[in-house]
């Protein structure tokens, strides 16, 4: 009896929690340079679309940082597709993997992107 009491109370709180919005949709993305090192302290940008992007303006969010580890949680997106311009001192992503493809709703999505 208990077990079922204990499936019962969780898949009721897994729909609560996703009906709520607790499951936002986010990207996490991880910043290296060619030889694989990560970046720490990377501004990372997102656009909606290509023409924002190419002219820099527009973001979606404020600059987001990478962490020491190279990542950064970029969170209350909408599932769609973005363009991504990150930058650090001399290095970039532009004309390289600056397109992320449609985010997943409520999941936590992942992209690594190679900076030069």
């Amino acid at each position: 009896m208990n077990k079922r009491l204990l499936i019962f109370t969780f898949f009721a709180f897994i729909t609560i929690a996703a009906t709520a919005g607790f499951f936002m949709t986010s990207l996490q993305v991880t910043v290296m340079d060619e030889k694989g090192n990560l970046q720490e302290n990377a501004r990372v940008l997102l656009y909606d679309n290509k023409e924002d992007f190419l002219n820099e303006e527009n973001p979606v969010q404020d600059p987001a940082f990478t962490n020491q580890k190279g990542k950064v949680l970029i969170k209350k997106l909408d599932p769609q597709p973005y363009y991504i311009a990150i930058t650090k001192d001399e290095m970039d992503n532009f004309g390289a993997s600056d397109y992320v493809d449609t985010l997943k709703e409520g999941r936590m999505n992942k992209v690594n992107v190679i900076i030069y």
